[in-house]
């Protein structure tokens, strides 16, 4: 693991491979770099992007002028100004070429190797905090695989910690991210770099919905079954020409895409000459598209599927259009819950086991507690099947923890689930909790998902005001059992923009220790509200 400036990566790099790397494996330079044959010491070089400062063609140029090392490339989409067909071909080249052992090293991007059994790859470097553990865990296992000694380096840029948790803190806006990353400009580090490409994907609620809005009205009747051409609709081909990063095919193409979830669409065909789309309209009744918002949900996470299904239900007596808005509307709350959120999860928790390892044992027994099944799986998904939201059985799972490194094991565990389940509120407790216990905790990263599962157990699951209550007290008391201050900033979230009844009723339940926090804010609050009713009394006067 090596950390450094954003602007020294490549600096870094060239001097890990010219001098560092030749010498773990008490060679030279120039004798490490040779090819010969299935003695070759092979590796990799993963880049995050194709183009770019960082993208696989600048970083093979810098490394050839630099070192004059043999090496070719390879990414999955071809670069810039460089024609498909003749791509095609040259990664069909290089591909060969470094099988056979004719190069020693390949700079790529992570589309290289998914099937390739090369038994003398003897290094991988990572030019920046992978996507993921498991992506990580994937990339790296491609080294050593003949079982002699191999490494994996990764080249970690992280100039501003602050901003990057709040970039990759789960209560943070998709707008918000698109903002920051947006002021930060290019010249960023790896968290920022990332979201970037992250932020055009996923570009906000609010703007898929209008986009979803205008193809709607373009279709003249979506109540009976037929098909109907769409072309691309001027007002998204307009909005996509100020940014060059979008295509209005593939913006048009998304929103049609989102129907289709819905079940208002059956299919739809592209025809890219004409740059049109035919649309199959499902005729689908209402009360079937609740049934499909519903089935789709189950797809993702069983224990919503009822409450999103009583969600849309609650608008049948709308007119067709404005329910099917109203459909996609809660379909893209419950994708960028589950899946924009879970892509931001799995960056952070790589993002975290590079900047808290100290060794390489360190990184390492992090990926294997991240892996690995152990008890904790099976419990886990029977949480995850809850369709209460799991709340009282992540109780029992921490309550039956009896040691550190037990802790240590189940923050693995939840922190993989948290992928594929972001907004799960007994999850993110969990997690929250083992972050606190944890010999290697962070406050900040406790809190955070302290708040979110707060948040998604109201929002999301419907959870009772008494049995969130409930649920927060008991966490927050076994928190000040560890840390007593961050178990003060529990109480202060949790009494955050309360009422007055909210208030004495969580005074009450929480012990003197405590409720001295609550106790000032319900002062506080009856101190505003009294010099509110002396100013009425006043001006009545």
């Amino acid at each position: 693991m090596l950390h450094v400036p954003s602007q020294e990566k490549m600096a870094v790099l060239e001097g890990y491979l010219s001098k560092k790397l030749p010498t773990l494996f008490g060679l030279t330079p120039a004798t490490f770099y040779q090819a010969r044959g299935k003695g070759t010491y092979a590796g990799l070089v993963f880049c995050p992007h194709v183009n770019g400062p960082l993208g696989v063609q600048q970083v093979a140029r810098e490394i050839r002028n630099a070192l004059r090392i043999p090496l070719d490339t390879y990414s999955g989409k071809e670069p810039k100004r460089v024609d498909p067909r003749v791509w095609r071909l040259h990664k069909k080249r290089a591909t060969r070429a470094f099988k056979r052992n004719r190069i020693p090293l390949l700079v790529c991007t992570k589309a290289f190797g998914m099937g390739i059994d090369k038994p003398n790859i003897r290094y991988t470097v990572h030019l920046g905090v992978p996507p993921s553990i498991e992506a990580f865990y994937q990339e790296a296992g491609r080294a050593g695989r003949d079982r002699n000694p191999a490494y994996c380096t990764i080249i970690v840029s992280i100039d501003d910690m602050r901003r990057a948790e709040r970039l990759l803190d789960p209560n943070t806006s998709v707008e918000e991210i698109d903002r920051i990353v947006r002021e930060t400009g290019w010249n960023g580090d790896d968290v920022t770099h990332t979201l970037y490409f992250h932020a055009r994907s996923f570009r906000g609620i609010a703007e898929e919905k209008r986009n979803v809005a205008i193809v709607l009205s373009k279709i003249p009747d979506l109540e009976r079954p037929g098909s109907f051409v769409l072309s691309i609709p001027e007002e998204i081909a307009l909005s996509c020409t100020k940014e060059e990063d979008r295509e209005p095919r593939e913006v048009v193409e998304k929103a049609i895409y989102r129907l289709l979830l819905v079940g208002v669409l059956s299919d739809y065909t592209i025809d890219y000459a004409t740059k049109t789309f035919t649309l199959h309209i499902s005729g689908a009744t209402k009360e079937e598209i609740v049934e499909a918002y519903g089935k789709y949900v189950a797809g993702y996470l069983t224990s919503r599927r009822s409450v999103e299904m009583e969600k849309l239900s609650r608008y049948l007596h709308l007119g067709y259009r404005d329910f099917v808005l109203q459909a996609v509307e809660l379909l893209l709350h419950f994708l960028y819950d589950v899946i924009e959120k879970g892509r931001r999860r799995a960056f952070y928790e790589m993002l975290l086991a590079c900047r808290d390892a100290r060794s390489d044992q360190d990184i390492r027994q992090r990926i294997l507690r991240y892996l690995e099944t152990t008890w904790y799986s099976e419990a886990l998904e029977e949480l995850v099947r809850d369709e209460s939201g799991g709340l009282v059985r992540s109780m029992d799972i921490f309550d039956s923890l009896n040691s550190l490194q037990e802790i240590a094991e189940l923050r693995g565990q939840v922190s993989r689930y948290l992928e594929s389940y972001p907004d799960h509120p007994a999850l993110l407790m969990l997690r929250s909790l083992t972050e606190a216990f944890a010999s290697d905790g962070d406050d900040a990263i406790a809190w955070q998902n302290f708040k979110a599962a707060i948040v998604s157990a109201k929002e999301n699951y419907q959870t009772s005001e008494n049995a969130l209550l409930e649920f927060a007290i008991w966490a927050t008391m076994r928190v000040f059992t560890c840390n007593p201050e961050l178990a003060r900033r529990f109480v202060r979230e949790l009494a955050a923009s309360r009422d007055r009844h909210y208030l004495r009723s969580l005074l009450m339940r929480l012990p003197a220790s405590l409720a001295d926090e609550v106790a000032w804010i319900l002062l506080g609050k009856l101190g505003t509200e009294c010099l509110a009713l002396l100013q009425h009394a006043v001006i009545a006067e």
